[in-house]
């Protein structure tokens, strides 16, 4: 197993004092662009023109959008869905909610982006992603955590129950059910602002399967627990792509729990959690029957924790 020597900072200790700031933390780090380059099996010329821009398909097919879309409501996953935003959004208006559910062993998300427009993000006062279209302005915005991603994002999810307090930002998988990230940036979402429970601001995954490749991101969402967080059953793995400037209160980038954990390639970078006990900056595994892998050439570097294990805590 080779790894990186950016890896070193893959400690099982207090790495920074308690009373080390946020600016100094993200003052050291530089803003970083996020290149996504369209990865996955997909052509256009087999799927379908979706030219709705106020919902999502709602039956099982292959689309590829057509122009920026905005819905009111979660979008319940129809079964097997290949899905290319296409340099497009996928923006939920903020009212509470996931932007995606997948809930059995039939629903299958596989989702693209082969497009290379550069957009600009900053990380605001409430540590959401916000996208914006100049880089000046990404600066403006927060001089010490901001930068850009390439193609299609989907943002605006603010959390979903599963059980009584379960919440997915972004998408809340459950039920065997499968999402399969190939390309685009998940950017700026998070459970509701006041919830207190178990959560992740990306995706919550109670009993589901998510893998991760090139061309795709987790930048700048929030939550109590994580970015992504694998819970109970199921299993994380993690090949490419970048999971970058998440906040949590527990653990920053990624938490499993009680399921198989690979991450093999991609990079983890600038993730923070303000948790002062259970720390992990950019993973956190704990009781993986599976076991977890750590290796190939995934990069592991600039995350902090208040707490213990600035790269992963086990």
């Amino acid at each position: 197993m080779r790894l990186r020597k950016k890896l070193i900072g893959l400690i099982l200790a207090p790495v920074m004092a308690a009373t080390a700031s946020i600016a100094t933390y993200a003052a050291l780090r530089p803003a970083q662009h996020v290149k996504a380059a369209a990865i996955g099996t997909h052509n256009h010329a087999d799927m379908t023109a979706w030219e709705f821009g106020d919902r999502l398909p709602d039956s099982a097919g292959s689309y590829y959008l057509t122009q920026d879309v905005t819905i009111s409501s979660p979008w319940e996953l129809p079964g097997t869905v290949n899905l290319c935003l296409n340099g497009h959004s996928i923006t939920k208006n903020g009212i509470e909610g996931s932007v995606f559910y997948l809930y059995g062993t039939g629903d299958e998300l596989n989702l693209f982006d082969c497009d290379k427009t550069e957009h600009y993000y900053y990380i605001d006062s409430n540590y959401l992603g916000v996208v914006v279209d100049t880089k000046e302005a990404a600066e403006a915005g927060n001089p010490d955590r901001n930068g850009s991603f390439t193609g299609g994002y989907i943002t605006g999810g603010r959390g979903y129950d599963i059980d009584s307090h379960f919440r997915g930002g972004c998408m809340a998988i459950d039920g065997g059910a499968k999402f399969n990230f190939y390309g685009g940036t998940i950017i700026g979402n998070c459970p509701k602002l006041s919830d207190s429970g178990q959560s992740s601001g990306a995706a919550f995954v109670k009993n589901g399967y998510v893998t991760m490749h090139d061309g795709a991101s987790f930048i700048g969402n929030y939550s109590v627990r994580s970015g992504v967080f694998s819970f109970n059953a199921g299993s994380f793995t993690m090949d490419g792509g970048y999971i970058a400037d998440n906040t949590s209160k527990e653990q920053g980038g990624v938490m499993a729990t009680g399921v198989p954990t690979s991450i093999t390639g991609g990079k983890i970078f600038r993730n923070l959690s303000l948790d002062k006990s259970i720390g992990g900056g950019a993973i956190v595994i704990a009781g993986a029957p599976g076991g977890m892998h750590i290796g190939g050439d995934v990069e592991i570097t600039g995350n902090h924790t208040y707490g213990y294990g600035g790269g992963v805590n086990l």
